[in-house]
């Protein structure tokens, strides 16, 4: 009877031990992630730690961290890579078991035939405007941000020109020559911005709501914003909005330079020809290409599943990269996140309060002829004062 009690006993702590766990995850995730409707079922977790154990998939960057790998560093890479643990289905949240349990990612994966045809419908706003911004903005293709594949970003930025303190991501020549084209991407984005920061909400509500405090303190116009003091609207949660296709990868680092502490990407697979989502009947194909997190052994699967992916994750805390892919001919799968820039960050909080003129850069320059390059700009560069 003793031995009876004495094992239940076990039992109980063992049980009791396990809540507590659970509790205390529950409560981190609601917290810092994602604070779930209690008027909905409860969701369905799939919880993972993580420990930190410093990983160089490739060495060579700690001399040149730009120079692009070679071929024989990219296998020496993926071979290291296979050794991860790799997720591709439901919602994940994965937690690092070194810093008391804080959040690294909360992934939510759909597959295709999931998707309600609101849903595909919204979706195909979002690429197929993403599409059309390709052509008036100008491609990232080097440096360490971008060693293979295209990447573009869209929206607000702090501007290096000596009068003009901020303005947006344009390729002039382009706008000028399709200026009604423009004009009609331009008028149409707010439908596109409100589907994606939706998306954002939905994954990780709490994050979510944290970074539109930061677009707010600093007075940060949101990415489809036209005007630099625009109001935000309810789902705006990013100055800029960076996307990626044709097989980009990339370095593994930290995004330093960017003050939220968490960022949202959303990964799905379009048709190269105007990036409309792909079919359920169509034979897409990608090898390799995993979002990884090398110093925690795991990333994101995608040769195991078609679909939507969204992911938050502490983009600035916790080092990740894009690994290369091989795409079926006619497609290509799409990357879109939403991160707030320190520098733009700074520059807009600066317009907004007066600071701007006093930085030494400005103190000797008239007021008047220090602008912000916005919509009306791209439109007609000469509507800004001369000097």
């Amino acid at each position: 009877m003793s031995t009876t009690r004495e094992a239940y006993r076990k039992q109980r702590n063992v049980e009791n031990r396990r809540k507590r766990r659970l509790n205390d995850r529950n409560s981190e995730f609601n917290l810092s992630g994602h604070n779930p409707d209690p008027a909905l079922p409860p969701e369905q977790i799939i919880w993972s730690i993580k420990n930190y154990e410093k990983c160089e998939l490739f060495p060579h960057t700690l001399k040149n961290k730009k120079q692009k790998p070679t071929q024989a560093q990219l296998e020496h890479a993926n071979t290291i890579a296979e050794g991860f643990q790799y997720f591709g289905h439901g919602k994940v949240v994965v937690l690092d078991g070194d810093n008391k349990g804080e959040i690294i990612a909360i992934i939510q994966f759909t597959p295709l035939e999931d998707l309600t045809p609101q849903q595909a419908a919204d979706l195909n706003i979002v690429t197929t405007f993403v599409h059309k911004c390709k052509k008036f903005v100008n491609s990232i293709s080097s440096g360490a941000r971008c060693w293979g594949g295209k990447m573009w970003d869209f929206g607000w930025r702090k501007c290096m020109d000596s009068y003009k303190l901020a303005g947006k991501y344009l390729n002039e020549a382009n706008i000028q020559d399709s200026q009604d084209e423009y004009e009609a991407l331009m008028t149409s984005s707010s439908q596109p911005s409100d589907i994606l920061g939706k998306m954002f909400q939905d994954t990780a509500n709490v994050a979510f709501e944290q970074n539109r405090d930061l677009m707010k303190k600093n007075s940060i116009p949101a990415f489809k914003s036209l005007h630099h003091q625009e109001e935000l609207g309810k789902y705006d949660c990013s100055p800029h909005l960076t996307f990626t296709t044709n097989g980009f990868y990339n370095s593994p680092h930290h995004d330093k330079q960017d003050i939220q502490d968490f960022a949202c990407v959303i990964f799905l697979p379009t048709n190269i020809s105007d990036s409309s989502l792909i079919r359920t009947s169509d034979r897409y194909m990608i090898n390799g290409g995993g979002f990884v997190f090398p110093d925690y052994g795991f990333g994101i699967d995608f040769s195991e599943q078609t679909g939507i992916v969204q992911m938050v994750w502490a983009s600035s805390k916790v080092r990740h990269c894009t690994l290369p892919a091989v795409e079926s001919p006619s497609h290509t799968r799409m990357g879109m996140s939403l991160q707030i820039n320190k520098k733009t960050a700074n520059t807009f909080r600066d317009i907004a309060n007066g600071d701007i003129y006093q930085r030494p850069s400005n103190i000797n320059k008239k007021k008047e002829d220090l602008y912000v390059a916005g919509y009306a700009y791209s439109l007609d560069p000469s509507s800004v004062p001369k000097h």
